[in-house]
């Protein structure tokens, strides 16, 4: 299937610039693969995906330790645990396949993707990941917590 001079595997999650069955072929490598989400946006590789991850998770981990020293958190294969003092958590991990963060928490299951126009990790509607947590964990911890 064609969609904008991109070829789409089945999964609908992969796209590659194709023009033969040879380029398909080609373009099959981890680092030539691009994710694009529902609103169209571009991750060009698995090892972006998993350098913005890796630092998206470092930086709520410094960002904690800084303006929220009463979260404790943990990082263990690659799930970032956040234990508030009422014995609540916010769980946030990577999902690798998809490209995506994923947050857990009192208010729900949110999917994040990044976005590479604007170095933001975004869910639908434009949400960004930080402001979330923020949101998130200022309603947990009930009193306003500043992660950015």
């Amino acid at each position: 299937m064609r969609e904008h001079g991109l070829f789409v595997s089945p999964k609908a999650r992969y796209h590659a610039p194709c023009a033969c069955p040879a380029d398909r072929r080609a373009a099959r490598s981890e680092d030539e693969r691009h994710t694009i989400d529902d609103e169209g946006t571009i991750m060009a590789s698995d090892s972006d995906y998993e350098r913005q991850a890796q630092a998206m998770l470092e930086r709520i981990e410094q960002a904690i330790e800084t303006h929220a020293p009463e979260i404790e958190f943990e990082t263990e294969d690659e799930i970032l645990t956040l234990e508030f003092p009422d014995d609540s958590r916010i769980i946030v991990n990577k999902q690798r396949p998809l490209k995506q963060i994923w947050v857990a928490a009192r208010a729900g299951g949110f999917h994040y993707d990044y976005d590479a126009t604007t170095g933001h990790w975004v869910r639908a509607g434009g949400h960004e990941l930080l402001a979330d947590l923020e949101t998130f964990a200022s309603g947990q911890l009930q009193k306003p917590v500043r992660l950015r």
